[in-house]
């Protein structure tokens, strides 16, 4: 008897999900840090040996939560291939077995 091909599919849901998370929590943590330098004469940058005036103490990026460029790269091509499991998992279940499951396209 071969696998039900509804299982793999709401696996890979489970999984978007979850790296869905990740990538909004690092891209949440960029804009943040954006959204402070708009005002970038009042901003200091925490944990790191550079004194600031007291002017700039508006404002405070934590770099310590900002990912490296290798970081970002890295969780934007897990959701990308993540989301191409969903695809493909989708595509394995018979039409007549997708009654009451949302298709990839809503995700």
């Amino acid at each position: 008897m071969s696998e039900d091909p509804i299982q793999p599919y709401l696996e890979a849901l489970r999984n978007l999900e979850v790296i869905t998370r990740q990538v909004e929590h690092v891209v949440g943590e960029i804009i943040k840090g954006a959204e402070a330098l708009r005002d970038w004469k009042h901003v200091t940058v925490a944990n790191g040996k550079t004194s600031f005036p007291a002017e700039a103490l508006r404002n405070s990026i934590n770099p310590d939560n900002w990912p490296t460029i290798q970081q970002l790269a890295e969780t934007l091509s897990e959701w990308h291939q993540s989301r191409r499991a969903v695809e493909n998992a989708w595509n394995a279940i018979p039409r007549d077995r997708r009654f009451g499951l949302q298709p990839p396209s809503s995700f």
